[in-house]
């Protein structure tokens, strides 16, 4: 997922994840400094994300690996 940074966007989702049993394996969440042309497509990422620019802001990666669902847990 990729979002705009704002509070508790992780603890949202792993909550809702341990609501729904299951386990987290990998959580990888870097907060990023981006830059965006108009139509949204990614044109720079600014190393320091306290190099905040007129034409930047932060976006929050959420990168989340859980155990496999089994097609009849869906249903």
């Amino acid at each position: 997922m990729n979002l705009d940074d704002s509070p508790f966007i992780l603890d949202s989702i792993t909550q809702y994840l341990f609501q729904n049993e299951r386990t987290l394996n990998v959580v990888i969440h870097p907060i990023v400094n981006c830059v965006r042309d108009d139509e949204g497509k990614l044109t720079e990422i600014i190393p320091d994300k306290r190099d905040i620019r007129d034409y930047s802001h932060l976006e929050s990666v959420i990168h989340i690996e859980i155990n496999h669902i089994a097609d009849k847990e869906l249903q």
